[in-house]
């Protein structure tokens, strides 16, 4: 097998070459950034070089990013952070039941200190009530936390719209928005959805693992939940990954120059290839419809076919896919994200992800779909056997 057609974007992305080279490059700078020394001067230069790229991305202030290890510590940090800065004004938080574990796992945790935790529910397309979250909010709700895109499924909340209701609401109240899955595909602006916090992540868009950030607004404080020297500004210690931060602000350069030369548009145009040939077989169940849904993910189940069979059927031919999140794929029960979105146990067991990317093709996503038939039916008939 030669060729690979990759479509488990949303678990991983490929490091591009431009983001490879920034981090061969930088690791020549080894001095640690806090040093007051030249090596150390050098590295802090390529700290703030990329902070100046990571900010302009977002349309924000250079004070307001923050680099973490990568999303799951930029969702720690703003919700336990927010929680535990805000407990005088209430502790009544706000999350979906569709959220990534990083997410839903940190208002577990506050739960168990104290905190009134209520929870979002979803239609069948992972999509909150907006009606719902106005309910909800009350002058003590010092927190709502919504992922701008299911990682899942692909579900693209309605942000703008939730922004509007917690300002409104509750002024006092810290609005986060996990963008790990958005950032870089879909156009938000943090401002006017009066957003409070925002994760994103440098391997979701061709940099490395282990490297990531947070957006705070100005205005928004944040406890620091870790202890040690003090590194960005107090916020999250520790010595910065200066190679792997470098290799983000390169890819996120990358990104930006692919999205001006149509990189959006590319990402549509794969998603309604896919969403056009699958509409057409009665024998395939997609999670989230199109108005819904992100433009790079699409999360389908075929009828009768196990997920991971299909998905190792479907590497054999060189295609490679994913069942649901990377996070919780090799465990055995039904994803929480297709519990609260109403779907049976039999479909659930057949749902794949499929995820692109700006540097998938036209060609590559015509090939996928044919494959699928091809697969499908033989996975079919030796189910009847």
């Amino acid at each position: 097998m030669d060729r690979i057609f990759y479509f488990d974007n949303s678990a991983t992305t490929k490091p591009c070459q431009e983001a490879v080279n920034a981090m061969v490059e930088a690791a020549e700078c080894f001095g640690n950034p806090s040093s007051l020394h030249k090596l150390g001067i050098n590295a802090e230069n390529i700290l703030k070089s990329a902070r100046k790229t990571i900010a302009a991305s977002l349309g924000c202030e250079d004070k307001n990013i923050y680099f973490t290890s990568g999303g799951t510590e930029s969702n720690n940090i703003a919700i336990l952070g927010t929680a535990f800065r805000k407990k005088s004004i209430g502790t009544h938080v706000i999350t979906t039941r569709t959220e990534h574990p990083s997410v839903l796992n940190a208002f577990e945790h506050l739960a168990s200190l104290g905190w009134t935790v209520s929870y979002l529910d979803v239609d069948k397309n992972g999509i909150i009530s907006l009606d719902q979250l106005r309910s909800l909010m009350t002058p003590k709700t010092t927190l709502v936390s919504i992922a701008h895109v299911n990682n899942e499924i692909g579900s693209l909340q309605p942000i703008e719209q939730a922004g509007a209701i917690i300002a409104k609401a509750s002024p006092r109240c810290s609005f986060h928005v996990d963008c790990v899955q958005s950032y870089m595909k879909i156009p938000l602006n943090l401002k006017r959805a009066q957003v409070s916090l925002a994760s994103i992540s440098a391997h979701k868009v061709h940099g490395f693992k282990g490297t990531g950030a947070l957006y705070v607004a100005n205005g928004v404080n944040v406890d620091n939940v870790n202890y040690g020297g003090g590194q960005e500004r107090g916020l999250r210690s520790g010595t910065e990954n200066v190679a792997g931060i470098a290799a983000f602000a390169a890819a996120v350069t990358a990104d930006r120059q692919k999205i001006a030369k149509g990189g959006f548009e590319h990402l549509r145009s794969m998603h309604s290839i896919l969403h056009d040939a699958i509409a057409e077989r009665d024998n395939i169940t997609v999670m989230c419809d199109r108005e819904h849904s992100a433009p790079h993910i699409i999360s389908i189940s075929a009828k009768n076919v196990r997920g991971e069979v299909l998905l190792h059927a479907l590497e054999n031919k060189g295609f490679y896919v994913s069942t649901g999140s990377a996070c919780s794929s090799h465990k055995q029960n039904i994803s929480h994200v297709l519990k609260a979105t109403g779907t049976s146990p039999e479909v659930a067991s057949g749902v794949i992800r499929i995820s692109t990317s700006f540097d998938n093709t036209e060609d590559e996503v015509r090939a996928l779909v044919a494959e699928l038939d091809n697969t499908i039916s033989e996975l079919e008939r030796y189910s009847q056997k």
